[in-house]
């Protein structure tokens, strides 16, 4: 019997051991109660031709193994195809994902492609942001609104990643960014702007709710000339200051010759702005919202004030129409409520209309005074601010 006892505690020892490593094989979950969705689930090897649906060199959609996944890699080639595109609704309601890689191969990416992801927390990009902002984010409105969704999946509150590491300070040197770039991506913090840059699209960096820093590699008149597609296409549109090579600019001359629109829109930094004599135009919305913005001289050669170009200037106290100045835009300096004068130095024949082609022709407007400053302040910023105004 003696003889028999190791044996027996030898046999027993071993029958633990094999149930405990049984139980331990078995827990290799992420905790999420997600059955077959935990990362760690995914760290075999993945048949990507076996996750997507495609038409041609476009993704549309998601095959049942796909749907069960967390983490998405888009390739390069899906059974032969090269692809480019990610095609309309192609992962809307994928609720279980919370990661997708984006290969450089990417072109266009088609408006509501990530609805309802709710769970997508990191966008990976195999590039460089110089490309990330080539991208083609192809929204456009459907007949039915509720189905709108925008193409950008930063938009979803995911942080955009770049080869793995994280984007909150970026530069950008592409000649062009693409519409909705950015769009709604809430961990940027800072945007350097290369010289080369010409023109940024339409809602590029809208929502971008913490972005603070605007720093343009460039001079005053360089920044001045890019082609701003909105007031949403500007990183300033967010509350953000603007630096000229990281020096912080509050008081700037301007001697370009044509002050682009959406140049300064909402640009809490600028306190006093001083418009060259070789400037002839100032765009729309040029200054709107510059909320500090509280000397404004207008030099002698400026012939036409663009619409809402000192919209929203709420330390505006006054200012000096020089007679060159031949026409001001609709709703140049609406809701200025601190500006109290507006002195023209031509007082001759004014004339307001609300048809912007008679503004256009000077045709058909009605004649109105410009000979008392305070008075004119009121028309501007209130009772005829939805008139167009021009000088024969």
């Amino acid at each position: 019997m003696k003889k028999k006892l190791p044996i027996l505690l030898t046999l027993i020892l071993t029958l633990v051991l094999c149930v405990c490593g049984l139980f331990a094989c078995g827990d290799s979950g992420d905790g999420n109660g997600e059955s077959g969705s935990g990362e760690n689930n995914q760290q075999q090897e993945v048949d990507w031709n076996l996750v997507y649906t495609v038409d041609g060199n476009e993704i549309t959609g998601l095959t049942p193994y796909g749907k069960t996944l967390t983490q998405l890699v888009i390739p390069n080639a899906i059974n032969g195809a090269n692809i480019t595109s990610i095609g309309e609704y192609a992962f809307k309601d994928r609720t279980l994902l919370t990661s997708i890689t984006i290969g450089e191969n990417i072109e266009k990416i088609t408006s509501g492609a990530f609805a309802g992801c709710r769970k997508l927390t990191k966008v990976n990009y195999l590039g460089s942001i110089d490309s990330w902002v080539q991208i083609d984010f192809d929204d456009y409105k459907f007949a039915e609104p509720v189905d709108y969704d925008h193409a950008n999946p930063l938009n979803k509150g995911a942080d955009l990643y770049i080869n793995g590491v994280k984007q909150t300070d970026i530069t950008i040197n592409a000649q062009s960014i693409n519409a909705e770039a950015f769009y709604g991506y809430k961990a940027l913090l800072s945007v350097t702007i290369g010289e080369n840059v010409q023109s940024v699209g339409n809602e590029a960096f809208r929502w971008c709710t913490a972005l603070r820093k605007v720093n343009y590699l460039g001079t005053i008149d360089g920044w001045v000339q890019i082609d701003f597609d909105g007031s949403l296409a500007n990183p300033l549109c967010n509350g953000a200051e603007l630096y000229m090579n990281n020096v912080k600019q509050t008081e700037i001359t301007i001697n370009a010759q044509t002050i682009n629109a959406n140049a300064f829109p909402r640009c809490i930094s600028l306190t006093s702005v001083t418009i060259g004599n070789n400037v002839q135009s100032i765009g729309g919305s040029a200054f709107s919202d510059c909320t500090a913005l509280s000397s404004v001289i207008i030099g002698s050669g400026v012939q036409s004030i663009g619409s809402s170009a000192f919209e929203d200037c709420d330390s505006l106290t006054s200012i000096t129409i020089p007679n060159s100045v031949q026409s001001i835009g609709w709703g140049a300096f609406i809701d200025c409520t601190a500006l109290k004068n507006i002195y023209f130095n031509d007082t001759s024949t004014w004339y307001r209309t609300s048809n912007y082609s008679d503004w256009q022709n000077k045709t058909g407007g009605t004649e109105i005074s410009v000979t008392t400053s305070s008075t004119n302040a009121t028309n501007f910023k209130s009772t005829y601010y939805n008139y167009y105004w021009y000088k024969k």
